[in-house]
């Protein structure tokens, strides 16, 4: 006879499994709209500081119930004190942040940090928004960083006690988002500690 509390085990093991393949499902199908342009997205111009404040405030505690500290540094007024405006659907990339976010939280130990930071980068004229996502975990192998985006694609970072985790979408899922922004995405490591993603995000003018 099974004891009751190998029961439980199974019960428990089924359950998780389960939720876990639904949750891939959902996801599946929701990078499959993105790369075929089947999602709509609510564009409106936003000030990114404020955005980035929102966020921080609404996620602060699950970041910090995980043992990591959440930083937000969103750097010193522009020039002329014009804060960054973009053009940006705010459900899409809230989910394509608290996806970066999540992502240094499974990778950072108890006791890291997670950086949230703001800054203004100007290419051939054009100024961009820079969101970036930084962590002190367990760092990217650097010959991964081009990969890491790829659909289905599940990295093995160094020290990772159980290999390659989560089901390879998320990260996808965040780039497909930001490129239907208008933006980019890019990811650096040395491989030995911490990551850093970035969103490039072109600036519009002021609202």
């Amino acid at each position: 006879m099974v004891k009751p509390e190998r029961n439980e085990q199974y019960l428990r093991y089924i359950r998780d499994n389960t939720i876990r393949i639904h949750r891939m499902i959902e996801e599946l199908s929701f990078l499959s709209h993105l790369e075929t342009g089947q999602i709509s997205y609510r564009m409106e111009k936003v000030r990114v500081a404020r955005f980035l404040r929102d966020f921080h405030g609404q996620y602060e505690l699950v970041v910090r119930d995980a043992g990591l500290d959440f930083v937000l540094d969103c750097g010193e007024e522009a020039p002329g004190g014009h804060a960054p405006v973009v053009e940006m659907d705010v459900q899409r990339l809230e989910q394509a942040l608290f996806n970066l976010v999540s992502n240094a939280m499974k990778f950072t130990a108890s006791g890291g940090s997670i950086r949230l930071t703001l800054r203004i980068e100007e290419v051939r004229g054009t100024r961009y928004a820079v969101v970036g996502v930084e962590d002190t975990g367990i760092g990217i192998p650097p010959d991964q960083l081009e990969r890491i985006f790829e659909r289905n694609y599940r990295y093995d970072r160094p020290g990772s006690e159980n290999g390659p985790t989560g089901n390879g979408l998320g990260l996808a899922i965040c780039r497909e988002i930001v490129i239907a922004s208008g933006g980019t995405i890019r990811a650096e490591s040395d491989g030995v500690m911490g990551a850093s993603f970035m969103i490039s995000l072109p600036c519009v003018q002021a609202v």
